[in-house]
C-alpha cells in the first residue's frame, strides 16, 4: 500500500485532507489488493499522486463552476473523480479504476441506505462510465460528474424515502430497477 501524502492545496483544511486521503485509500486498497481488481490493474505510484492531485484540484474548480458553497467534502465526489483521473494517468484499458469506483460507492450507499444496486444497475453505470471520452461512444457515457450524480441522487432519494415513509422502499421495488435490500449477509 502506497503510503504518500495527499498533495497539498490551500483550500482543504486538515479534516477534509483526512477524509480525502481515507477515501484515496479505500479505492487503492480495492484496486491493488482485491484479488478480482489487483490481477487487471498496475499503476505506478506516480501516476496515482498525479490523479490524486488532479481530483483535489477539481474540487474547488466544480465549486466555483457551479456555484457550490459545501461545507465539507462529499465522498460520492471525491471516489467518482479519483476513479476517472486514475484512467487518465495510468494504462487502464479496461477502465478497472471505474469499477472499483462503482463497487466502493456501491458499498458507501449500501452503509448508508441499506440498499444495493443490482447487478444490471452497477453494469450499466460502468458502461456508461467506460464510454465517456470514447470517440465513438461519448454521446452515451456519464463522465465523473455523471457517476457522482447517480450515486449522490440514489442516495438523496432513499434518505428522503426513509424520512417520509420511515424506512428505505426495499419492499417495494426489491430486484426491481436493479435495487436490492441488504441483509447485512454476503
Amino acid at each position: 500500500m502506497m503510503t504518500t501524502p495527499v498533495p497539498k492545496h490551500p483550500t482543504l483544511n486538515h479534516a477534509d485532507k483526512m477524509t480525502i486521503w481515507s477515501l484515496f485509500r479505500q479505492l487503492d486498497d480495492v484496486l491493488l489488493r482485491a484479488p478480482g481488481f489487483k490481477k487487471c490493474f498496475s499503476a505506478d505510484e506516480a501516476a496515482l499522486i498525479n490523479a490524486k492531485s488532479d481530483a483535489i484540484v477539481y474540487h474547488p474548480k466544480h465549486l466555483a463552476v457551479l456555484n457550490i458553497a459545501a461545507s465539507s467534502l462529499d465522498a460520492y465526489k471525491v471516489v467518482s473523480w479519483y476513479g476517472f483521473f486514475i484512467c487518465k494517468h495510468t494504462d487502464d484499458r479496461c477502465k478497472i479504476s471505474l469499477l472499483a469506483a462503482i463497487y466502493v460507492l456501491r458499498v458507501f450507499l449500501n452503509q448508508e441506505t441499506g440498499v444495493k444496486l443490482g447487478k444490471a444497475t452497477t453494469s450499466m453505470l460502468y458502461y456508461l462510465a467506460v464510454n465517456d471520452g470514447d470517440e465513438h461512444k461519448d454521446e452515451f457515457g456519464i463522465g465523473k460528474n455523471g457517476l457522482y450524480m447517480a450515486f449522490s441522487t440514489a442516495h438523496a432519494a432513499l434518505k428522503i424515502a426513509k424520512i417520509k415513509y420511515g424506512a428505505t422502499p426495499h419492499e417495494a421495488v426489491d430486484g426491481h430497477d436493479g435495487l436490492t435490500h441488504s441483509t447485512g449477509q454476503g
